[in-house]
């Protein structure tokens, strides 16, 4: 069975786990009710989303404070690649 795309979450304290992405949009942010919740006070409530555009995966910040940062460049919409490194 083949596997759905998923991130890779690294939390402050280094511990990983997977995410898989079953849904879209797929909402991140501090708020309860996204489906990737982080408990983070640097994360906005409704930092980004997931979206699912013509088969690709398209992250966009959705007006968060200290943005989105795909690879360490800032970006409002970036599409997603294998291995790229999201921070918030």
């Amino acid at each position: 069975m083949a596997e759905g795309p998923r991130l890779i979450v690294v939390e402050p304290n280094g511990e990983r786990r997977n995410v898989v992405i079953a849904t879209f949009p797929f909402r991140i942010g501090r708020q309860a009710g996204n489906e990737l919740t982080l408990r983070d006070s640097r994360v906005s409530r409704h930092q980004a989303q997931i979206l699912k555009q013509d088969g690709k995966l398209v992250l966009e910040d959705t007006g968060s404070s200290h943005g989105t940062f795909v690879n360490g460049d800032r970006i409002n919409r970036y599409e997603l690649k294998p291995s790229d490194r999201i921070d918030f």
